[in-house]
């Protein structure tokens, strides 16, 4: 498995940059949150808005010419998260 940097202070920070791994692996890992080591529900309110978490995939699987395996976020029932996976897998 391959992911990405799990480290981001601002929602501007958010890369879609090998973090881990290799990316010639078959599972591939979105690391979206922000913080400072612990979850903050302000937060991702912020990260896990439609556009922003939207963006990030779009931006994610087009670089990796696939979408993400596994997307991880704090406080997954916070914005839409289903809705991003599903519009990144074509659904």
């Amino acid at each position: 498995m391959w992911d990405t940097p799990y480290s981001f202070a601002k929602k501007e920070d958010f890369t879609c940059a090998l973090g881990r791994g290799a990316a010639t692996s078959s599972l591939f890992l979105v690391n979206h949150f922000l913080g400072n080591g612990f979850a903050d529900i302000a937060l991702a309110r912020d990260a896990n808005s439609p556009q922003v978490l939207g963006d990030r995939l779009t931006k994610c699987t087009g670089e990796a010419k696939r979408p993400p395996t596994f997307v991880s976020v704090d406080f997954y029932d916070v914005g839409d998260l289903f809705g991003a996976v599903r519009t990144a897998n074509g659904l």
